[in-house]
């Protein structure tokens, strides 16, 4: 006597496999995604800073300028004839006591001519400032950093002329 055994094949065997597989994709793809919007939103949040704290160098500087040339003393620190002092932060600049970081360095001019340049360091970053006399006119253009050395530093200006 022979036992025959027969086997029922299901067809919904393998199912709950097949979805699983595709919902752990599907979710690792949404995750993915959302790492990588995230990483750029940092990105962006930390340059928005960076830019803020450049442009706030510029404008310290433009203020130390602007201090310097019409409430330093009855003569401007930034004559023409004469060299000065910029007191600013804490930081005494003479014409020859620091060198700027432009390209190339040059030695900073504070009056005695009619174009001063100088920089000041402050706590988040620098400022490079210019300041040029004309026949009545005085230009000041400050360039602020949200970092001295040059590795990812922003930059943002402000120029002001009377």
């Amino acid at each position: 006597m022979a036992i025959k055994i027969q086997i029922k094949k299901d067809r919904k065997t393998g199912y709950a496999l097949y979805t699983a597989i595709i919902l752990t994709g599907v979710l690792i793809l949404v995750a993915y995604i959302t790492a990588n919007i995230a990483s750029k939103e940092l990105l962006l949040s930390t340059s928005a800073a960076d830019s803020h704290m450049a442009f706030y160098n510029a404008d310290a500087g433009i203020e130390c300028a602007l201090y310097a040339d019409l409430k330093s003393g009855s003569v401007s620190a930034f004559d023409i004839n004469t060299p000065g002092t910029v007191s600013c932060d804490g930081q005494t600049i003479t014409t020859g006591s620091q060198t700027v970081q432009t390209n190339p360095t040059q030695p900073s001019v504070v009056g005695g001519n009619a174009a001063s340049i100088f920089q000041l360091s402050l706590p988040n970053g620098c400022a490079i400032v210019s300041v040029t006399k004309n026949s009545g006119t005085t230009l000041i253009q400050s360039h602020g950093y949200n970092s001295c050395d040059g590795s990812g530093r922003l930059e943002r200006g402000i120029e002001m002329q009377y």
